[in-house]
Formats: C-alpha cells, structure tokens, sequence
C-alpha cells in the first residue's frame, strides 16, 4: 500500500451540514483521518461530546449488536424467514 497518501489526523476539512453533494466529490477521494498516533480525535472532525453522551452512544452500539446476534442465530435457526444486517 505504499501507493496511499495518507493525510494527517484532523488535515482534510469537514463540511457545513448542509451542503451541496457536488461540493463534497473531494472527500470521496480522500481519506478522512480523525484519530491520530496515539487514538486521540483531533481536527474539525472530533467531536466535542461529554461523558454521558458517548456512554449512551456505547450503550446503543452494544444493544445493536447483542440484537443483530440473537437475529442471525433465530434466521439461522429458521425461526424467521427473512433478516438483512
């Protein structure tokens, strides 16, 4: 992969929330990079949230995943005819 120009953490810009799709092509081609060396967000991408917010946002990632589980074992299990991830 010595081909990929990495940019570094927090160096390609984050858009307005409402702009147009033709004014983000550059971001497809490019590699949003929010982390950096040692795991810390940094950069207009990094988010500004409390304690509370991310543990309820870890919360919500755990039961998504515990329920995504119990479905594919029941579709396996032919307890139901039809789940998509």
């Amino acid at each position: 992969f010595s081909y990929l120009h990495l940019s570094p953490a927090g160096a390609v810009r984050r858009p307005p929330i409402d702009v147009a799709a033709a004014d983000t092509a550059d971001l497809a081609r490019s590699l949003v990079r929010v982390l950096d060396d040692s795991g810390r967000a940094v950069g207009p991408w990094a988010p500004d949230l409390d304690d509370a917010r991310l543990i309820a946002g870890l919360r919500a990632m755990l039961k998504t995943r515990i329920f995504d589980a119990r479905m594919m074992i029941a579709q396996r299990q032919k307890k139901i005819s039809f789940y998509m991830l």
